[in-house]
């Protein structure tokens, strides 16, 4: 339930600072996973969604494109792959895009140096690769 309420709270902040309608579809990504009871998935999507907060709210105040905003909203989608087919393998979609998008992100301040911020998701991916993979 509180996956739920938090992606309506970021839904509206995010369409506040971004005035772009896409960022609603966040509440049907909080209705799916009011269904299905994933923790793991929650905690981790919560994390993913302040980042967005964060990214949309110091791009309004500094003035600077947004870079890896929706690539970090396909990635959230790209999440339900992962948790609907439960293998290890669909978990590449989800941590590809999320490394990509933080790379966007590390781009705007550190220029070229910051893409190499993405490749801090390659240990998390790891992780959890030989986690989903110990439980098949």
């Amino acid at each position: 339930m509180s996956f739920l309420l938090f992606s309506i709270a970021s839904s509206i902040i995010l369409y506040f600072f971004t005035k772009s309608y896409l960022y609603f579809s966040l509440i049907f990504l909080g209705i799916y996973y009011f269904k299905k009871d994933n923790l793991k998935l929650q905690s981790l999507l919560s994390l993913t969604l302040i980042l967005m907060i964060a990214l949309a709210f110091f791009s309004t105040i500094r003035g600077y494109e947004p870079k890896g905003l929706i690539l970090l909203l396909i990635a959230t989608f790209s999440s339900i792959l992962y948790d609907i087919l439960k293998k290890p393998i669909w978990s590449i979609p989800f941590f590809s895009l999320l490394g990509i998008s933080i790379s966007m992100i590390g781009s705007i301040k550190y220029g070229n140096l910051g893409y190499f911020f993405g490749l801090l998701i390659i240990p998390i991916f790891l992780r959890e690769f030989r986690k989903r993979g110990e439980k098949s």
